[in-house]
């Protein structure tokens, strides 16, 4: 799957909902992949806005995600947008991320 996600330019999560909680699992995959991710403020995502660099705030509409993707045919603006995501880090093992997942769910839950 990561594999996929860095052969792509940037993920689109243009969500109209105004759903609670925390920023969805694959946005973190497309910021832990190095990807930008182009994404409206709504819910979670809007969390994740306040939390992660590399999150493009973009209304859902063609228009502005038309305007938002054309931006980064720049090449400055590209550069500058994947160089902040970051080094985020997740691991390829998909045995060893479901562990982790697990451990912090059984640390949550007391």
């Amino acid at each position: 799957k990561f594999a996929f996600l860095r052969s792509c330019d940037a993920g689109v999560m243009p969500s109209i909902w105004m759903e609670p909680g925390g920023p969805p699992n694959a946005l973190l995959e497309w910021l832990g992949s190095g990807r930008p991710v182009f994404s409206s403020s709504r819910g979670g995502l809007a969390e994740a806005h306040k939390r992660f660099r590399g999150c493009i705030a973009v209304e859902p509409s063609a228009p502005h995600l038309v305007a938002a993707i054309s931006m980064l045919r720049d090449p400055t603006l590209w550069n500058e947008a994947v160089a902040a995501v970051g080094a985020v880090s997740f691991p390829n093992d998909e045995a060893r991320w479901l562990r982790a997942y697990g451990d912090l769910y059984r640390l949550a839950a007391g």
